[in-house]
Protein backbone atom coordinates (compact mmCIF):
# COMPACT_ATOMS: atom_id res chain seq x y z
CA UNK A 1 0.00 0.00 0.00
CA UNK A 2 2.76 2.56 0.73
CA UNK A 3 4.32 1.75 -2.63
CA UNK A 4 0.98 2.35 -4.30
CA UNK A 5 0.65 5.72 -2.60
CA UNK A 6 4.16 6.63 -3.71
CA UNK A 7 3.30 5.64 -7.27
CA UNK A 8 0.15 7.75 -7.12
CA UNK A 9 2.16 10.75 -5.87
CA UNK A 10 4.70 10.34 -8.67
CA UNK A 11 1.98 10.07 -11.28
CA UNK A 12 0.21 13.11 -9.84
CA UNK A 13 3.44 15.12 -10.03
CA UNK A 14 4.02 13.92 -13.58
CA UNK A 15 0.47 14.87 -14.56
CA UNK A 16 0.94 18.31 -13.04
CA UNK A 17 4.10 18.80 -15.06
CA UNK A 18 2.31 17.71 -18.22
CA UNK A 19 -0.51 20.17 -17.54
CA UNK A 20 2.00 23.01 -17.14
CA UNK A 21 3.69 22.04 -20.41
CA UNK A 22 0.33 21.80 -22.15
CA UNK A 23 -0.66 25.24 -20.90
CA UNK A 24 2.64 26.76 -22.02
CA UNK A 25 2.39 25.16 -25.45
CA UNK A 26 -1.19 26.39 -25.86
CA UNK A 27 0.05 29.92 -25.20
CA UNK A 28 2.82 29.50 -27.76
CA UNK A 29 0.30 28.15 -30.28
CA UNK A 30 -2.01 31.12 -29.72
CA UNK A 31 0.89 33.53 -30.23
CA UNK A 32 1.93 31.77 -33.42
CA UNK A 33 -1.65 31.79 -34.71
CA UNK A 34 -1.82 35.55 -34.18
CA UNK A 35 1.48 35.99 -36.05
CA UNK A 36 0.21 33.89 -38.97
CA UNK A 37 -2.97 35.97 -39.13
CA UNK A 38 -0.91 39.17 -39.17
CA UNK A 39 1.33 37.78 -41.92
CA UNK A 40 -1.68 36.75 -44.01
CA UNK A 41 -3.22 40.19 -43.59
CA UNK A 42 0.02 41.88 -44.61
CA UNK A 43 0.39 39.57 -47.63
CA UNK A 44 -3.16 40.39 -48.71
CA UNK A 45 -2.52 44.13 -48.41
CA UNK A 46 0.71 43.78 -50.39
CA UNK A 47 -1.10 41.86 -53.15
CA UNK A 48 -3.68 44.65 -53.42
CA UNK A 49 -0.92 47.27 -53.65
CA UNK A 50 0.87 45.21 -56.30
CA UNK A 51 -2.31 44.93 -58.38
CA UNK A 52 -2.84 48.67 -58.08
CA UNK A 53 0.76 49.33 -59.11
CA UNK A 54 0.44 46.94 -62.05
CA UNK A 55 -2.70 48.68 -63.30
CA UNK A 56 -1.07 52.11 -63.00
CA UNK A 57 2.07 50.82 -64.69
CA UNK A 58 -0.01 49.36 -67.55
CA UNK A 59 -1.61 52.76 -68.17
CA UNK A 60 1.79 54.36 -68.79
Amino acid sequence: LPEDLETIDKLTDSCSGHEKTKSRLQGVLEDMTIEVEKANSLASAMEKKQKSFDSIDAEW
